[in-house]
């Protein structure tokens, strides 16, 4: 299972830039602009609470950073990021599933 806790690892040339974006998060930002990703992003923003202002403003954030490269006329490039090796859309239905049985759990007790 993926670590919902873990946060994202700092980019080489930003040595001082710690990140507390967890990798959730990182991959909502960055599935916004996946077409193939759109349901999972909805399903997940459900799941987790995540307003769509939110996301962007972190993506906005990774980009200044460097993690997602930008066209000149604003487009989003690189989305096809892949988290320490692993593919983005794997991860994606991983965590859908770890938290909706994290909110099932929850409403049991």
């Amino acid at each position: 299972m993926v670590s919902i806790a873990r946060t994202v690892p700092r980019p080489r040339h930003h040595p001082k830039t710690a990140l507390d974006i967890p990798c959730y998060v990182m991959l909502l930002a960055l599935m916004a602009d996946r077409p193939d990703l759109c349901t999972k992003l909805t399903d997940m923003s459900k799941v987790m609470d995540v307003t769509y202002s939110h996301v962007q403003s972190i993506r906005d954030r990774l980009i200044r950073l460097g993690y997602v490269n930008k066209h000149r006329d604003g487009r989003n490039v690189g989305m096809t990021l892949t988290v320490r090796g692993k593919a983005l859309a794997v991860i994606c239905n991983r965590l859908v599933t770890e938290l909706t049985i994290k909110k099932y759990k929850e409403k049991q007790k």
